[in-house]
């Protein structure tokens, strides 16, 4: 990261950045610890939990390359981040509001929500990452290692936070659904916060008629 440079990224970098942070925050943080969820809220066994899990990332690599071409042939990328975190905050609030299971009775209505989150993934990562390039390009290439290293920095580091003040919440409402009920409430937050970023982010890439929602591919004949 040359520190010199950061003062020459545009406020829509900022702005989608600030986005990624709030949206990996929630995303892993959830992930990191839904298998204890699943064990102690949702009556599943430790060896079901971990099988469950793996329906986010089977869903989030089948539909990904097909999401990539759609979107490098229409653009969108700020609508489709929309449609991301509105599904990503929707699931949350599924989990918020599901029925805890009990030892031989689990709860399967929390695998609609794996799927959801796996769409959500597919989405996301195709859009929001090839927009950092794409929002840089107009400034100065020469800085686009300096943006993707902030950026990175940045979600890391938020997510190591993240999950110190999860735990926290989590240990001390352990009497209310497992523990999980709160940290659920704060994922719904956090990922609010995240589409207020992005629609924030989408006026500027309007005002500035920036890159987010051009196509880089044209139509074949």
């Amino acid at each position: 990261i040359m520190f010199k440079d950061i003062p020459r990224l545009p406020r829509l970098y900022f702005l989608l950045m600030g986005t990624g942070v709030l949206v990996y925050m929630t995303f892993i943080g959830f992930t990191n610890t839904v298998n204890n969820m699943l064990v102690r809220r949702f009556g599943f066994k430790v060896e079901e939990a971990g099988s469950y899990i793996t329906i986010i990332y089977l869903t989030a690599g089948s539909l990904s390359p097909l999401i990539g071409l759609i979107v490098d042939r229409i653009g969108k990328r700020a609508y489709c981040l929309m449609l991301a975190i509105a599904v990503l905050f929707s699931v949350h609030v599924h989990f918020l509001l599901l029925d805890d299971g009990a030892e031989g009775q689990p709860n399967y209505s929390v695998i609609p929500g794996f799927v959801g989150l796996g769409f959500f993934y597919a989405v996301f990562a195709t859009n929001l990452w090839p927009c950092i390039p794409l929002v840089i390009e107009q400034v100065d290439n020469r800085i686009l290692g300096t943006a993707s290293g902030l950026m990175s920095c940045l979600i890391n580091g938020s997510i190591s936070v993240n999950m110190v003040i999860l735990g926290v919440i989590h240990d001390k409402t352990l009497s209310l659904h497992a523990g999980y009920f709160c940290t659920q409430i704060a994922h719904c937050l956090v990922a609010g916060g995240a589409f207020l970023l992005i629609v924030m982010a989408f006026r500027e890439d309007k005002k500035t008629d920036g890159p987010l929602q051009k196509r880089r591919l044209k139509p074949s004949a």
